[in-house]
């Protein structure tokens, strides 16, 4: 791409250099001494014209399609790089496989970094529900070479009881940029059922920015559950989650990934702190599923399943 880059550049200087000389020629065929010549003269008028509406061409009309030109270039050679390793390391998955891995991985803007998950559970109310205030931080990095904007999607379904969606409450969403400078927003819910809500809105992100995002939810939860957590986009780096308790109240908790049993940390303090990690990437979708309930027996009818998706 750089040879072609000199290439055009180099062009652009013979199109200005042939503007200069075509001034050049208008400005000395208005000598006297053309006017003995008149036929010389008029010949270096026409291709001192000629010159200019080329020159005018090249830097204008040229440059739209040297633009375009590179750009399908860039396409074309993404495309070629994305084709490539899905042939080379996926020859032998079916096509519908290897098309979702195009479209959810390889063709995919951003990726999620760092992601911990705090948890906070209240003790339960007289009608025997807790109060589960979750709080989600990760750095959310732009891998295109465009600025893009980062679609912030999070939907709270409550399969059990309509409690525990309706009363869904969001707190904050805020952005964290590199210089420092943060900006917070409540976004409003943009759909409500008895069993569901969604919170949307959308963030700006330029070509290979990093930005901190951290958001806060409530949500109405029973003492015995599960739950999960999900995303659209891929997740590097560490993944935490931490189940916070109240002192003097006894808990079991898990979490898993990928039908396996994340990692104990060693901040971890049961039952009042239960402190897992996860150092595997995530292909987009695959969820965090975190599991609780009360040390006393557990009576049937008091699990719940709730979803959750970002």
């Amino acid at each position: 791409m750089s040879s072609v880059n000199k290439w055009f550049r180099g062009l652009r200087l013979i199109w200005f250099v042939s503007a200069v000389v075509a001034l050049g020629i208008l400005w000395g065929i208005e000598h006297p001494i053309f006017q003995y010549h008149q036929q010389i003269q008029l010949l270096l008028r026409e291709l001192a014209f000629a010159l200019l509406i080329s020159s005018v061409f090249g830097l204008t009309i040229e440059k739209i399609q040297r633009t375009e030109f590179i750009r399908l270039v860039t396409e074309e050679r993404d495309e070629l790089k994305r084709d490539v390793f899905l042939y080379a390391y996926g020859y032998n998955l079916p096509d519908q496989i290897r098309e979702e891995i195009r479209k959810k991985a390889l063709n995919s803007n951003f990726y999620r970094q760092n992601l911990t998950l705090d948890w906070e559970f209240s003790n339960p109310d007289q009608n025997d529900l807790m109060r589960v205030k979750k709080r989600y931080s990760y750095t959310l990095i732009n891998n295109s070479d465009l600025p893009q904007a980062w679609p912030f999607r999070f939907v709270s379904i409550g399969a059990d009881d309509p409690k525990g969606a309706l009363e869904s409450k969001f707190h904050t969403l805020k952005v964290r940029r590199k210089g420092g400078a943060i900006t917070e927003c409540t976004p409003a819910p943009q759909e409500s059922q008895p069993h569901k809500r969604v919170f949307e809105t959308s963030i700006q992100i330029a070509a290979h920015e990093e930005v901190f995002i951290h958001y806060e939810i409530t949500h109405v939860r029973r003492p015995n559950g599960d739950d999960n957590y999900s995303s659209r986009e891929m997740i590097v780096g560490i993944t935490r989650v931490r189940l916070r308790f109240p002192e003097g109240s006894k808990f079991d908790a898990s979490a898993s990934c990928k039908q396996s049993a994340l990692t104990n940390a060693p901040d971890g303090e049961p039952s009042t702190l239960y402190s897992f990690e996860l150092t595997e990437g995530m292909f987009p979708h695959q969820a965090l599923v975190i599991g609780w309930s009360r040390s006393e027996a557990i009576t049937e009818g008091e699990k719940t399943t709730e979803g959750r998706k970002t």
